[in-house]
């Protein structure tokens, strides 16, 4: 028995449906959804040490906590998004304070990450080596 092609099938082979499909999925993610954190050339996951030296952060799948770097104490926990190949978004509570606050990072490199707070203060951090 010969199968019978419908005009869709002609005119829209399956591959062509599957790719606009995708297309179409791909646009219905919300603006509150978390992007994959290893997005934007990944290389978040690991240490990273503020330009002054006074605490480090150890990001993870969208989580962090920073650290004093000279007691070791946990100063603030939180998560991070990825917007884009050159922006992040940071939350976190500061253990002490209690407080919530928030920085718009910008990546200018693979290793450094530029941000601003939520009161205007910037902040630089620098992915460790290896070794460190």
């Amino acid at each position: 028995m010969r199968k019978q092609k419908t005009r869709f099938n002609r005119t829209f082979p399956i591959g062509a449906m599957l790719v606009i499909g995708a297309v179409a999925l791909s646009g219905c993610q919300t603006k509150d959804e978390k992007i994959d954190p290893i997005a934007g050339g990944g290389g978040l996951t690991g240490k990273w040490i503020s330009s002054d030296n006074v605490f480090s952060a150890q990001l993870d799948n969208g989580n962090f906590f920073s650290t004093a770097n000279d007691t070791g104490e946990v100063l603030s926990q939180g998560t991070y998004v990825v917007i884009s190949a050159k922006e992040i978004q940071m939350k976190w509570r500061g253990n002490l304070s209690q407080q919530e606050n928030s920085a718009n990072c910008q990546r200018e490199g693979v290793g450094v990450l530029v941000c601003t707070d939520l009161a205007g203060k910037g902040f630089t951090l620098r992915k460790a080596t290896a070794a460190s």
